[in-house]
């Protein structure tokens, strides 16, 4: 299984190495966002009779040029190939930036989704709705994609809910935004409706841009955030933005009493897996990738607006929403693992 460094990329390391482990394959890390990267790939890779390659737009970077390069080389060794594609966005798309560069994205994004979609033996997408774009955007067989949803950590660490509150000086009544703090996340949304939601919207993230590798985008962003925030009188927002070691990063989820994904367009959520490890409960934005969950420890808000309303709903009826996750118990770690074993790397 082939995936980038923890040190240079945060979401799909640590899924993935968790999930390599627990199927007891060989794992192959590279830097994130370095293009010269293939070489080592390609120079340790070809041995293999199967590969198992993580995906997500430029992870190798150089505008992801690189990866067409590497995919033919997968393809010239032989070796069955399986990809796994953490994103995968529609031409309908609105990406932001210059029409120049959203035009050379889309024309990218259409010749590389096509090339490693013909090149793999099987596509994983972790949701029904990004099979449907690669079937009717990017023409892919049916046959060769695969939905497996992201596996659902076990045995993560467990913590006394008002002990750690008292850890991390917070009352009852706290609402979670965690993740990489960049525009499409959107924080930015809740922190707007702060007077609205109530008491106390927390907002953890790093400074460091392990995943977007733009420490200044993140930087800028983080700035914008603080600055709404100062229109916010009641003062219910606070940013613990540092550091995320493995312990701390669970406790947050403990300490919460609703997750907030306020996220923006068509990008997937390694957060709704983490979530769900922890059984709390969430308020997402109205999104293809929240609208496939089909749950009811989840809310959707229609509209940016509604995610106060929605907040107060979710807060009523949290023990109900509690439950429903026991219905989740199938995609746990250990069952995702048999998945993979024998329905993914022993079929051709």
């Amino acid at each position: 299984m082939i995936y980038p460094h923890e040190d240079s990329e945060k979401a799909i390391s640590n899924y993935s190495s968790n999930l390599a482990k627990a199927i007891g394959t060989d794992e192959l890390t590279y830097v994130a966002g370095r293009p010269l990267e293939i070489f080592k790939i390609m120079r340790q890779a070809f041995t293999y009779q199967t590969i198992h390659f993580q995906h997500e737009y430029n992870l190798l970077g150089g505008f992801s040029i690189p990866m067409f390069f590497l995919y033919l080389y997968f393809y010239l060794t032989g070796s069955k190939l399986i990809t796994t594609m953490h994103t995968v966005l529609s031409k309908k798309e609105k990406l932001k930036g210059s029409k120049l560069k959203v035009a050379l994205r889309k024309v990218l994004y259409f010749f590389q989704n096509r090339l490693m979609g013909y090149l793999s033996d099987k596509v994983i997408v972790h949701s029904e709705h990004f099979k449907q774009i690669l079937i009717k955007d990017y023409k892919l067989k049916a046959k060769k994609i695969k939905v497996i949803p992201q596996a659902i950590q076990e045995n993560i660490p467990k913590y006394d809910k008002e002990e750690i509150r008292k850890e991390l000086k917070l009352d009852s009544n706290v609402y979670l935004v965690i993740g990489s703090l960049v525009p499409d996340h959107g924080a930015d949304v809740i922190i707007k409706q702060a007077n609205n939601i109530g008491k106390k919207i927390l907002i953890v993230g790093s400074k460091k841009a392990v995943n977007d590798r733009n420490d200044k985008r993140i930087f800028d962003w983080l700035s914008h955030l603080i600055e709404l925030n100062h229109s916010n009188k009641i003062g219910n927002v606070r940013f613990d933005v540092g550091d995320l070691p493995y312990d701390l990063w669970w406790k947050y989820f403990c300490a919460a009493d609703l997750v907030l994904l306020p996220y923006k367009g068509g990008i997937g959520s390694g957060i709704f897996a983490d979530a769900i490890a922890t059984k709390t409960p969430m308020v997402c934005s109205n999104t293809p990738f929240f609208n496939n969950v089909k749950e009811k420890f989840i809310r959707i808000a229609k509209t940016d607006k509604d995610f106060p309303n929605e907040i107060k709903k979710a807060m009523e009826n949290r023990k109900e929403m509690i439950k429903s996750f026991d219905s989740y118990d199938k995609y746990k770690l250990s069952n995702i693992v048999k998945i993979y074993q024998k329905g993914v790397y022993n079929e051709r």
